[in-house]
């Protein structure tokens, strides 16, 4: 997606692009972000992440304290593979510690809502079927649209 330009499904903005400036989302990116972020231990991950690069043994223990829960490194794996995917977070080799890897926050995020507004849409009072009244939100939007 070019710069500036905003998606037509998502006002969602959420992650910067490599020039290091905000850009929209699209519909995509927004789902696979809410899923990743869709689980206490993954926003815990980020929250410890704000305070700098952990390796994965060390993020499984402090991790394990705050949630109360046994985080071992394959259940630590399993939750750093969906922030990976969206960008959050990276994962590399620690270049001191032959086996160990490092956890290190990859990029910010955000989320805007940008106010719309009000739709001229005229509401009936007459009890309508279900057909009828998606026909006519449909026809609402079409017409928000142009």
């Amino acid at each position: 997606m070019a710069e500036g330009t905003e998606a037509s499904t998502s006002n969602l903005v959420l992650e910067p692009d490599r020039s290091g400036q905000w850009r929209t989302a699209s519909e995509a990116e927004v789902i696979a972000f809410a899923r990743a972020l869709d689980n206490p231990a993954r926003r815990e991950v980020l929250r410890l992440l704000d305070r700098g690069p952990m390796w994965k043994s060390r993020l499984g223990r402090v991790t394990s304290k705050a949630l109360g829960k046994r985080y071992v490194g394959s259940l630590i794996h399993y939750h750093l593979r969906p922030l990976e995917r969206v960008g959050l977070v990276g994962v590399g080799a620690d270049p001191e510690e032959v086996r160990a890897r490092v956890v290190y926050r990859k990029a910010d995020f955000r989320i805007q809502l940008r106010p719309r507004a009000k739709p001229a849409v005229r509401v009936e009072r007459r009890p309508r079927t279900h057909e009828e009244f998606v026909d006519e939100l449909r026809a609402a939007l079409k017409k928000e649209e142009e």
